[in-house]
């Protein structure tokens, strides 16, 4: 071991030596001392002299196919010798190279000495592409999500709400936003790259929608109220006061809006929105699209709020049905709320006590229940499809009823007297039948809860309480139950393998 390393240093030396060597001092002392070579002697050393030249280093130069990148690699065939900064930059030219040269690369191949490598030496700027004009459209200041109208002290101002999407005459509605142009590029070789070529946009005019006279690129509205996508607008009925005996009950198959109150016995029905600006009593409000109740939904558990998305103050002793999400701005008093999406509840005075909130994807409440444990039922993970199957159910167990009580009655004639061959063939078919109603209601409990373990795994249904639940408050997730017995606080609750989980 110990002589390969001294072999290995001895030959260390000897490169270090030949490196050193001056052939042409070392030919120049040689001929002082010996004269005049022979000219044998000439050749040999001209022949050595050739071996031991030096070959200067190649440049090769390579562009990328796009021609936006170009790779400088030096080969050697001898050994190794430097070479200079205006050689590289004489071989670049040749080469066609002559924009975006790298000097980090240049000098990387100066100062590093890289042989045999490629190096990135120049880099172009491919064109940035514009953009293409567009109608963008501006539907003002209006506010018809709670979240919007909360002030500083967590309460919800209702007199900012407005519809979604309602316009005055006059108001713009849309801007042109014209084309950006994109910015040109180079390639190494200096060659312009252009971007592509962007387009204009013209407003697609209706009868209700022009252009306004103070600014060309803008869309104004030619009348007042509701603007659709397509940049027409849809006619409000304004009712200004209540519905009420003066009014008789409401039916329109466009927008509504009314700025008292809906009386009690009275029905407002509607193809699309409704806005209400006052209280819903005992009264129904039933409408296609969205409906706002800027006040309260009050009475003594008579009336009915359907809609898509429904939005309300609060809700005391009511119904409220909505195919999208419920959101209330105060509280719920015994109320009965139904939502295929979210039920939300927002504001300091967000609370539930009593009567039922259920919803399929989700529940937000500031306080459940109260200090006086009210009943009150929370639940998500339900569906109109799982109420469905339910009230089936609900049907088969009284159909079940009444052939037991009728079979009862002739199970005690047949103690007392026999019975004719009638009543025997009657009852024979009332036992078949209640086997039939049994097998159906397993067959129909089986799809119930297969339909919520899919709605469960699906949508991940939640309870989120933000302040306080109270004991005898009800938890429901799909098919599981969780009775609060101790006061909790800021807590969530979720469907967790198979148990309701509940965390902060």
């Amino acid at each position: 071991m110990n002589e390969d390393k001294l072999n290995k240093e001895q030959l260390e030396e000897d490169l270090a030596f030949i490196e050193k060597l001056d052939i042409d001092r070392l030919k120049y002392e040689i001929s002082q001392e010996l004269g005049e070579l022979s000219d044998e002697a000439g050749v040999l050393l001209e022949e050595a002299e050739k071996k031991s030249a030096v070959i200067p280093p190649k440049i090769e130069v390579r562009l990328s196919q796009d021609k936006l990148e170009a790779y400088l690699k030096v080969v050697a065939h001898g050994r190794p010798v430097p070479i200079t900064e205006n050689e590289i930059r004489k071989c670049l030219k040749e080469n066609g190279v002559i924009k975006g040269i790298l000097e980090k690369g240049i000098d990387e191949v100066l100062v590093e000495k890289i042989i045999g490598q490629e190096v990135a030496i120049a880099r172009g700027k491919p064109p940035s592409d514009g953009k293409d004009g567009y109608i963008k459209p501006i539907l003002g200041p209006k506010k018809d999500c709670l979240e919007d109208c909360i002030d500083a002290r967590g309460r919800v101002d209702f007199k900012q709400m407005r519809q979604s999407n309602l316009i005055e005459e006059g108001e713009v509605v849309a801007e042109k936003v014209p084309p950006a142009p994109g910015k040109e590029g180079y390639d190494v070789t200096g060659k312009k790259l252009l971007p592509k070529p962007v387009k204009g946009v013209d407003f697609n005019l209706t009868p209700d929608v022009g252009i306004n006279p103070e600014n060309n690129f803008q869309l104004v509205a030619l009348k007042s109220g509701i603007l659709k996508k397509d940049f027409t607008i849809d006619e409000i009925i304004f009712i200004k006061g209540d519905v009420d005996f003066s009014t008789g009950n409401i039916k329109y198959q466009k927008s509504l809006i009314i700025t008292g109150d809906v009386k009690t016995g009275f029905s407002v029905s509607c193809g699309e929105n409704v806005e209400i600006g006052g209280c819903v009593e005992d009264a129904e409000v039933v409408a296609e699209g969205n409906v706002i109740v800027k006040q309260g939904f009050i009475g003594a558990d008579k009336g009915l709020i359907k809609g898509r998305n429904v939005t309300i103050g609060h809700v005391k002793q009511q119904k409220v049905v909505a195919s999208g999400d419920i959101v209330i701005g105060g509280e719920v008093i015994h109320g009965t709320l139904q939502a295929s999406g979210f039920i939300k509840m927002l504001g300091v005075r967000g609370i539930v006590i009593g009567g039922s909130l259920t919803a399929e994807k989700g529940i937000e409440v500031i306080n459940a229940g109260n200090s006086r444990n009210i009943k009150t039922i929370l639940s998500v993970g339900h569906n109109k499809e799982i109420s469905d199957i339910e009230e089936q159910i609900q049907e088969l167990k009284k159909t079940s009823l009444r052939v037991e009580t009728v079979l009862r009655i002739f199970k005690t004639a047949v103690k007392v007297k026999k019975l004719s061959e009638g009543k025997k063939l009657m009852m024979g078919r009332l036992l078949e039948t209640e086997n039939r109603l049994a097998g159906e209601r397993r067959k129909m409990e089986t799809r119930r809860i297969e339909s919520i373990e899919n709605l469960l795994h699906e949508e991940k249904p939640y309870i989120k309480v933000v302040q306080s639940i109270f004991p005898n408050t009800t938890i429901h997730i799909g098919h599981l139950k969780k009775r609060i017995t101790t006061i909790m606080r800021n807590k969530r609750f979720i469907y967790h393998k198979n148990a309701i989980f509940t965390g902060a």
